[in-house]
């Protein structure tokens, strides 16, 4: 695992084999299968540890801080949402006749824009956050998506540097 992290070809890689390093202990996995695409309950994760998943009473607050802290560092968790990797309503920039065009999807992918979908209203999020950048923006009507376009230009001209 270390020398996939370690020799990554590209920003993704290393990232893609950082979260799968993460999620190699099986209590996380379960932690993160249990709740993958749902709210992630920090203050009450503790006790579940103990009584869903029989972690020793001394050790749970520990693992339980521990996930919280990873999944965080790892942009897993949007709005106290645990991010389902396997259906992570997730958008990229692509582009594809610039020569920064590399290094813009690289730092789109690396970056984690998500798109989520607020529940009960038409109304989605994006966040993009990555070095340099956190930036959140709700799109309500159509003339929104012309801000988040122009995030990502400007993403794109920092790149081409």
């Amino acid at each position: 695992m270390y020398k996939s992290i370690k020799l990554a070809y590209s920003s993704e890689e290393k990232v893609s084999n950082q979260i799968k390093a993460f999620l190699s202990p099986p209590t996380f996995r379960k932690i993160y299968d249990k709740f993958k695409g749902k709210e992630l309950p920090v203050r009450l994760l503790g006790t579940i540890l103990i009584r869903e998943f029989g972690v020793d009473r001394n050790s749970a607050g520990r693992i339980s801080a521990f996930f919280t802290e990873g999944v965080k560092s790892f942009n897993l968790l949007i709005e106290d949402r645990l991010i389902d990797l396997d259906n992570p309503n997730r958008s990229t920039a692509h582009q594809n006749s610039d020569e920064g065009s590399n290094k813009v999807n690289a730092i789109a992918q690396y970056s984690e824009v998500y798109i989520p979908k607020v529940l009960g209203k038409e109304e989605y999020t994006v966040h993009i956050l990555g070095p340099g950048i956190d930036t959140k923006i709700n799109i309500s009507e159509e003339e929104d998506l012309e801000i988040v376009s122009a995030v990502l230009n400007k993403l794109k001209r920092k790149l081409s540097l």
